[in-house]
């Protein structure tokens, strides 16, 4: 060996010394990477370039929102638009909907036709479309009607209802009142009552909206059909008396009907 060579010039341990370096080498350019991330290590024109992606990144993800929200709006302002779009009909067409009213059986079909005639017409022709309304009634209907506030049309609807509706309950009650009897083991106290409630109710019904002259002459009529009823369903022993005895009005009827069963009982 020459005397200038030394253990550590072997080619063995020069290898290893070549390798070591690099691994320093590699190793330092890793941690300039990882460094060079850090905040403090980025230049101010660095920076700067990554603020101005930064924001435009955030631009456009706001510009997507935006446009997505205006997407929507769009959307809604659309079926509002299609929900005002109401077929309406022009008051020469609202009025052939009209039929002809006398109040007899009619009524309510009137009323259900006037209902769509007002609701398909524009405002404006609403007053005008009312009046031709009231030119259609006759009879009892135009009665329910006359010298009432009709410039609106549920006051005439209510009219109408609040007639026909009071004839139908009266009809009813008088279907009630003629067919009434005397119950078995019913005293006459209990079935008077129940002649009474009925007769009363079908007079209050029948006499509504009626003046007074004419509310009198129903009134009257009513009780007279009820001392006839009102005989004709007490029990056989009391109604043979009763009727032999011929009572003018419904109290001295009752009156009879009380004495009697006393004596039936006894």
């Amino acid at each position: 060996m020459s005397k200038h060579s030394s253990p550590d010039s072997s080619p063995s341990k020069v290898a290893n010394s070549v390798y070591r370096e690099k691994s320093e080498s590699e190793g330092s350019v890793e941690d300039l990477d990882k460094s060079f991330v850090k905040e403090e290590n980025i230049d101010e024109h660095t920076k700067k370039l990554l603020n101005v992606g930064t924001q435009s990144e955030h631009r456009r993800t706001r510009s997507s929102r935006n446009t997505e929200f205006e997407e929507l709006k769009f959307e809604v302002k659309s079926r509002r638009k299609m929900n005002s779009d109401i077929v309406t009909l022009k008051l020469e067409e609202a009025v052939k909907l009209i039929p002809k009213s006398t109040g007899e059986d009619d009524v309510y079909q009137f009323i259900q036709a006037c209902d769509l005639a007002i609701e398909s017409v524009e405002k404006k022709n609403v007053p005008i479309l009312i009046k031709y309304i009231t030119t259609r009634l006759s009879g009892r209907a135009l009665e329910a009607i006359k010298y009432k506030d009709t410039t609106k049309w549920k006051n005439i609807k209510k009219y109408l209802t609040d007639t026909f509706e009071a004839q139908h309950s009266a009809s009813a009650l008088q279907i009630e009142l003629n067919s009434i009897k005397m119950l078995q083991g019913e005293d006459v106290n209990t079935y008077t009552n129940r002649v009474e409630k009925l007769f009363y109710k079908l007079s209050d019904m029948s006499t509504a909206n009626k003046d007074e002259k004419e509310a009198r002459i129903i009134h009257d009529t009513i009780k007279e059909q009820t001392l006839v009823v009102y005989i004709k369903g007490l029990i056989g022993p009391i109604r043979t008396i009763v009727k032999a005895r011929n009572p003018s009005t419904l109290e001295e009827a009752k009156q009879l009907a009380r004495s009697e069963e006393i004596k039936y009982k006894s």
